[in-house]
């Protein structure tokens, strides 16, 4: 599979950004005293559930 230039960009933005988005859900999670993990997963179902309606 072959990259152009802006694909490669794009993928490296989205690395940075989900960085930053797992940051801020480890905030959270310590906040709410939650593994990170099911803070994610319920996250997740709540998009799925939310998207699926």
């Amino acid at each position: 599979m072959q990259f152009n230039k802006t694909e490669k960009k794009d993928s490296l933005i989205n690395i940075r950004v989900s960085a930053e988005e797992k940051l801020k859900y480890q905030v959270l999670a310590s906040r709410y005293e939650l593994p990170l993990s099911d803070l994610v997963r319920q996250l997740l179902n709540n998009l799925i559930t939310e998207g699926g309606k």
